[in-house]
């Protein structure tokens, strides 16, 4: 006769047996290999912080030069650096910079193969606020000499520390030794230094509690330390670290390695940086992080030890339970399967099994609500195909027909139903107004406010078709038709741009938008000091200003007038161009869009277009976009002649809500 042995043993035992096995063999091995695997991974954390800090400092670095690739420029071309305003001096440069510049000196060769200064720029506002005197810069020099007959063209970047303790307080300064191509070809035959407060990368390298980490260069000069200190002590002689013969003796790209400092073990890791002879240290004592492992072993063997008394107590008191709980179990999975949702489980437990039963009755009642769900899903989804609908029957793309100027577009929308919109309204080929609006928000909601805007701003062309509306005049209705529609819940942003077309007078209007970007077919030129021609083509925004439509019931208007040149190009686009992100979530920036939409200068609407889109696509690289991207191109072509006085096109210059009688006729451009 067959044994039968009831669950409950078999569980009890298998549970055991398992236990009792794990942690003889955890024990067993644990001496052996806890300390090897503690080294290990306290080398991938001072890895992993060397990489941190590296990219940060990179970082940190890049925007300082991208900064000095400006500021170097300004101070080499005026007459005399010193009286260089504040203001002007650091225009379009990272906040704060003018609290890190210390000096910068631009250095000659001389006949006798040396230099001598050419010009000088010393932050006076430092110096004071150091409460140092005007020789505290040749305190630095005499204590920290340059020596720039080493410095050669094909380096082109060298760093060094310079940091200096004087009789009032120390400071730590980071020098920049350049080439003088780096700031433009009039100073390519001189050699740039640039003092910075190096503080930004001090606090880069304090970003962990227990490591330190550090710069050092190939020579062993310690170039930035988290320890002020530190950084003043060894600016003039090298740092007594062991990684320094190892970087010597070998090119390292990054090593690992247990090394002996002033008597103490250090776990140690280097890694480059990416500049010129320039390494990224972290260090951590052996004793501090071994002490945590001993620790850690410890807590693990008690934790073992009430793990396997509790597993045995609990498997004797409980093993009968868990196999009536799976009964119940059986039982509701049949109920269930006979279409009784409505399924209870009394189970009292406090291990999986009950965290089954929790699931299971989760699953009955879920499978309810998607029946339901299901139901309503495909009711909204024929609500937002009407919506789809209608929003594609109203927002159609419009159509100028005139030889005075070239219109085109490009609209991507981020999902089913766009928040974007645009559209043309052109007066007897005298007189094109472009409007452009962004809804806050996705979805149907968004749409038909799009809907609203557009079937507004095509009303009023058709009633005011004679005498047409100011752009002014166009928000102040539309803002008024949007805030008693939407009670305030829904906003939107608008620009509209009036060319005259026979005299290029530009009207621009703004609503919380983006302001218009306009790329001049003409080239600026400046004399320089050798008579020769500078050729420079920068786009210019337009700048107006505006409350969002529907914010608020009295809001005001007014329009900015500008000039333009036969041949100017004028952009308009929606935030969705500007912001949109890549896979990392970095967005590309109204600086790419400008450097893109003005490097080819004047040429096809076509190739804008198809360049911007370019540019845009080989950041994003397919990343799904939160945003609708939506941008117009106007260039006007040409001019009638002049004659002495050019006839007025008429316009309402009313209120906001003039009442002109309107025209039978149909000037709207937006294709039927």
């Amino acid at each position: 006769m067959k044994l039968t042995v009831p669950l409950r043993y078999k569980f009890l035992s298998v549970l055991l047996g398992i236990l009792v096995s794990a942690l003889a063999l955890f024990f067993y091995f644990a001496y052996d290999t806890f300390s090897e695997d503690k080294k290990l991974f306290v080398m991938d954390l001072n890895m992993g912080l060397v990489k941190s800090a590296i990219s940060e400092v990179k970082l940190e670095l890049k925007g300082r030069l991208e900064d000095m690739q400006i500021l170097a420029p300004r101070v080499f071309q005026a007459p005399k650096p010193a009286e260089i305003k504040k203001e002007d001096l650091y225009q379009g440069l990272t906040p704060g910079l003018e609290t890190e510049v210390f000096r910068i000196t631009f250095f000659k060769k001389t006949d006798q193969k040396g230099y001598e200064v050419n010009k000088q720029y010393i932050n006076q506002e430092l110096l004071k606020q150091w409460e140092l005197g005007p020789d505290f810069a040749a305190e630095v020099d005499k204590k920290h000499p340059l020596n720039l007959n080493t410095f050669s063209e094909s380096q082109s970047l060298e760093l060094l520390n310079r940091s200096t303790r004087s009789e009032k307080r120390q400071v730590a300064l980071l020098t920049f030794l350049l080439s003088g191509s780096f700031a433009g070809t009039e100073s390519k035959s001189v050699i740039i230094s640039i003092d910075l407060v190096q503080d930004f990368l001090k606090k880069k390298l304090q970003q962990s509690e227990i490591a330190e980490l550090f710069l050092i260069s190939k020579s062993g000069n310690l170039i930035s330390h988290p320890d002020p200190n530190k950084i003043v002590e060894y600016s003039s002689t090298p740092y007594p670290h062991p990684i320094v013969d190892r970087l010597q003796r070998s090119r390292v790209s990054r090593e690992s390695a247990e090394v002996d400092v002033a008597g103490e073990k250090y776990l140690c890791n280097v890694a480059e940086t990416g500049f010129r002879d320039i390494y990224a240290v972290a260090q951590i004592k052996k004793s501090e992080a071994f002490a945590a492992l001993k620790t850690l072993l410890m807590k693990s063997t008690i934790l073992a030890g009430l793990i396997l008394c509790a597993a045995f107590i609990a498997s004797i008191l409980f093993a009968g339970k868990l196999t009536s709980n799976i009964q119940k179990l059986k039982v509701a999975a049949e109920e269930l399967g006979r279409g009784n949702l409505d399924v209870s489980l009394d189970i009292r437990s406090n291990d999986e099994i009950k965290s089954v039963s929790d699931s299971f009755q989760w699953m009955a009642k879920r499978l309810g609500e998607l029946i339901a769900e299901s139901a309503t899903k495909a009711r909204m989804e024929n609500e937002l195909e009407t919506a789809r609908l209608v929003q594609s029957t109203l927002l159609t793309t419009p159509e100028v027909h005139t030889d005075l100027v070239g219109l085109i577009s490009h609209y991507v929308p981020a999902t089913e139903c766009g928040g974007d919109f645009w559209d043309a309204f052109l007066y007897k080929d005298e007189l094109l107004t472009v409007i452009i609006g962004d809804a806050t928000g996705h979805g149907v909601p968004a749409a038909l406010l799009t809907a609203i805007a557009k079937s507004s701003f095509s009303t009023l062309n058709e009633v005011y078709s004679q005498t047409p509306l100011l752009p002014e005049q166009f928000l102040g209705i539309l803002n008024e038709t949007i805030y008693k529609a939407c009670k305030g819940q829904l906003l939107m942003t608008m620009c509209i741009a009036q060319v005259n077309l026979q005299t290029g007078e530009l009207l621009i209007s703004n609503a919380g938008h983006e302001s218009p970007i306009c790329l001049r077919a003409k080239v600026n030129t400046e004399p320089e000091a050798t008579d020769t021609k500078v050729r420079r083509r920068q786009p210019e925004v337009l700048f107006a200003r505006g409350e969002r439509l529907g914010f608020s019931a009295d809001a005001s208007y007014g329009s900015t007038k500008f000039q333009l040149d036969e041949g100017d190009t004028l952009l308009l686009y929606t935030d969705g161009i500007s912001e949109a992100t890549d896979v990392s979530g970095k967005e590309w920036g109204e600086r790419a869009l400008k450097k893109v939409y003005a490097a080819g200068g004047a040429r096809p609407l076509e190739s804008i277009r198809d360049e911007i889109m370019g540019a845009l696509n080989e950041h994003i690289k397919g990343a799904v976009q939160g945003d609708d991207i939506t941008f117009v191109l106007i260039n006007w072509k040409s001019v009638f002649q002049k004659v002495e006085q050019a006839p007025e096109v008429p316009t309402n210059t009313g209120n906001n809500n003039p009442e002109v009688p309107p025209d039978t006729g149909n000037n709207n451009v937006e294709a039927a």
